[in-house]
């Protein structure tokens, strides 16, 4: 079950389907894996995002570089 406290990965792929995948209509598998990829290449690039999605105060070595 849905639990991003456990998993904090769980609330960033909630974020890319929010406002990068969903609302769409995709040619095909290609164009939704290139989109994907794009969506977390973006995201992930942005340290400031991921800390604040993804840190909770139980992870001791959350710090991203």
């Amino acid at each position: 079950p849905y639990s991003p406290e456990l998993n904090p990965v769980e609330r960033l792929w909630d974020w890319i389907r929010r406002y990068y995948l969903s609302n769409r209509i995709y040619q095909g598998y290609d164009e939704i894996v290139d989109v994907s990829c794009q969506a977390w290449l973006e995201v992930t690039n942005d340290n400031e995002r991921l800390n604040s999605m993804c840190w909770f105060s139980w992870i001791k070595s959350a710090e991203i570089n």
